[in-house]
């Protein structure tokens, strides 16, 4: 729809029953947008992760939280969960020029409780939750599973502001998650993530036309099927010397032959003093 006004009130209502408070949401991806794959910002916006460094620095209680918090079960099912219920709902962002996007968010919420207050009573609190959560449930472990595969992947690109490009953000910072057709529409062609991020004015209808019309594009983003992304749920710590999302097993191989030059070197050292 051309109309923003009728954009934004459309993103209003369909909040009603996706449970996530429109404005909020939307200033929350738009800045996900401008800071793609920057290193300083990878908490606000995107799915949270260490770099080796920030790991091996680490308090040993702190490591193993961190692992806890980056298996599986607790990052596609208890995170979204988390995300939907308290992130969502409370105004945390304090940020200048936020005061609007909160109060928006606060009022959006109380909108959503009334359709729920209303939908409980017309249809029964057991019928309608037990149907309502279970679709927020699952919408939000497919959501967080998506953004994951699309931004965290292997080859995944990762920068500290000053070195920082866009253009690079978009393409190698995103993935091209091909899926059969039929899961491509139900996904509204949000598989063509590199495409949406480098104009998210695109809509997504347009999304799969444009990589055909511009193959360049196809040329240097990763591509993967469902059964490639799988492999990314053992992606842990982002490695700055090799540019790569790194498996636990990596980390430790690695971690064994830094600790081992480590030692000829202390050891070349004294028989130097000596």
């Amino acid at each position: 729809m051309k109309s923003k006004s009728w954009n934004h009130k459309i993103g209003v209502w369909c909040s009603l029953f996706t449970s996530i408070p429109y404005k909020y949401w939307a200033r929350v991806h738009n800045f996900h947008h401008g800071h793609n794959g920057q290193l300083e910002h990878r908490d606000f916006g995107d799915i949270n992760f260490l770099t080796v460094k920030e790991y091996r620095e680490l308090s040993a209680w702190k490591k193993f939280t961190y692992r806890v918090f980056r298996m599986p079960i607790f990052q596609f099912a208890i995170v979204p969960t988390i995300y939907l219920a308290i992130s969502n709902r409370l105004p945390l962002v304090a940020g200048k020029g936020w005061k609007k996007t909160s109060i928006s968010q606060v009022l959006n919420n109380l909108l959503i409780l009334g359709v729920y207050v209303g939908l409980g009573y017309l249809l029964g609190w057991k019928t309608f939750l037990f149907i309502q959560l279970s679709i927020v449930f699952f919408f939000g472990a497919i959501a967080f599973w998506f953004f994951y595969v699309q931004h965290q992947h292997e080859e995944a690109y990762k920068e500290w502001k000053e070195n920082w490009d866009y253009l690079v953000a978009s393409i190698k910072g995103s993935t091209y998650y091909k899926l059969p057709r039929l899961f491509q529409w139900l996904t509204g062609n949000i598989g063509f993530h590199h495409i949406h991020h480098l104009n998210p004015r695109i809509p997504n209808y347009n999304l799969e036309k444009c990589a055909k019309e511009n193959p360049i594009l196809q040329k240097y983003v990763t591509i993967l099927t469902f059964k490639d992304s799988v492999k990314c749920m053992f992606h842990k710590l982002w490695d700055e010397d090799s540019k790569r999302m790194i498996t636990w097993w990596e980390y430790r191989k690695n971690e064994e032959k830094r600790l081992l030059a480590e030692d000829k070197k202390e050891e070349v050292s004294r028989e130097l003093v000596h």
